[in-house]
């Protein structure tokens, strides 16, 4: 049995916690013990595997994640640090090794200074993830920008999701040095999740034209965040570039949950 240690910054209801839940349960059914350690974990607002399946130990959860609405990036590592502290002083022999989860920074190179090994989960670099549309924002990027990726190239071993994923993090100079000498270091892990279908499944097929022939569907959270938008705009682009026989033969379906909370 192997003790294994997944740090998570929130583990709220959302796709990157779901995927969290599926890998500790996954690890859990091949009998290692398995421990989540997050900045948040409301009771009220989670997946329920994390309340009845899992154990999970939350700290630092009364730091906000923002001051007047800023600050967020600064404020997330804050909270990574102490977490990262708080398991060095209190669990780190309990523990094989590390899944480091979204943040590396702090947690990684902490870690790595103590000799434990660390895998990071890598859903896409955070610096890729805001704008810069102000010479004050882009001043207020540039340390935590050079400390991620800085962070990322200690990990032992790095886990993305996608081909994309994996072009868009060696298309930094320092990750993908490291890439060519070991092609091991960086690996693509999908599907990520269980792919059996519940025998609940939905039936989209009502929703689909007889002559559909091309299919574009999107999954997502009905959230402002996720610009879902942006399908309803590649649609129309597509219809543009194509032909009418073609375009009348395509079709797209957009689905997904609503959490009013987030």
């Amino acid at each position: 049995m192997t003790r294994i240690c997944i740090f998570h910054p929130n583990l709220g209801i959302g796709g990157a916690e779901r995927l969290i839940i599926e890998i500790a349960l996954s690890l859990k059914r091949q009998k290692h013990s398995i421990t989540i350690f997050t900045n948040y974990h409301d009771k009220a607002h989670c997946f329920s595997e994390s309340k009845d399946k899992l154990n999970v130990n939350c700290v630092f959860s009364w730091i906000p994640d923002s001051i007047f609405g800023g600050f967020k990036v600064y404020l997330a590592a804050f909270k990574t640090l102490l977490l990262t502290l708080y398991f060095i002083l209190f669990y780190i022999n309990e523990f094989d090794f590390v899944i480091v989860d979204q943040i590396s920074v702090v947690s990684v190179p902490l870690l790595r200074t103590l000799n434990k090994t660390v895998v990071f989960y890598c859903h896409f670099p955070d610096q890729f993830l805001t704008e810069r549309k102000s010479l004050i924002k882009k001043i207020y990027r540039i340390p935590i920008d050079w400390f991620e990726i800085f962070c990322i190239g200690l990990a032992n071993k790095i886990l993305v999701n996608s081909k994309f994923t994996l072009k868009v993090l060696t298309s930094f100079e320092k990750i993908n040095d490291k890439y060519k000498r070991h092609e091991n270091w960086i690996k693509i892990i999908y599907p990520c999740v269980r792919m059996n279908i519940p025998q609940n499944h939905c039936d989209i097929s009502p929703y689909v034209p007889d002559e559909t022939k091309y299919l574009f569907v999107s999954i997502n959270r009905f959230n402002p965040m996720k610009l879902i938008q942006r399908i309803l705009i590649g649609m129309q682009q597509l219809n543009a570039d194509i032909d009418d026989e073609i375009w009348n033969q395509t079709h797209c379906v957009i689905m997904g949950g609503c959490d009013p909370v987030s």
